[in-house]
């Protein structure tokens, strides 16, 4: 008994778990938040960074499409809850086509986005689009499938 209690190896210290800090209320404390800052009512991924949807367009057409609504409705929704952030909409297209016309066509379609929010309540100083043509793709134009892809607008918030 005696060598079982007084012997025995001391206990392991067990570390206070971190308090459960989450500076902008997104759900990810701040000791793993990568984006820290995130707008209010945002939907983040497991790392605090904001979710926003690219939008897609169908070929030469710079037209909403009706599942780009959700998406730009969530994105009205937290630019609502957050006046002071601004919106970059950034255009893209397929390599289809001249250089120069897929440039217009790529600002139509950011337009086309900002419009849409502006129609929603958003003031449009709140906006800048850029239009960058066919020179950013995010999949090989080489197939219908890759064209599609590359067909969209996306969307980055700052302050």
């Amino acid at each position: 008994f005696v060598e079982k209690v007084f012997l025995a190896p001391a206990p392991i210290p067990v570390a206070a778990p971190e308090p459960f800090i989450d500076s902008d209320g997104d759900g990810v404390p701040d000791h793993l938040d990568r984006c820290p800052g995130t707008p209010q009512g945002a939907v983040v991924d497991a790392e605090g960074c904001w979710i926003i949807g690219k939008i897609h367009f169908d070929f030469d057409r710079a037209e909403i499409r009706p599942d780009a609504i959700p998406v730009l409705d969530e994105i009205s929704e937290v630019m609502m809850i957050n006046p002071g952030l601004m919106m970059n909409i950034n255009g893209f297209t397929c390599n289809i086509g001249t250089m120069e016309y897929n440039q217009g066509l790529s600002e139509r379609r950011a337009q086309a986005a900002k419009n849409y929010l502006v129609e929603e309540g958003i003031n449009s100083n709140r906006f800048i689009i850029n239009g960058f043509s066919y020179t950013m793709p995010i999949s090989p134009n080489d197939t219908i499938e890759g064209r599609r892809m590359n067909r969209r607008v996306e969307f980055s918030p700052f302050e």
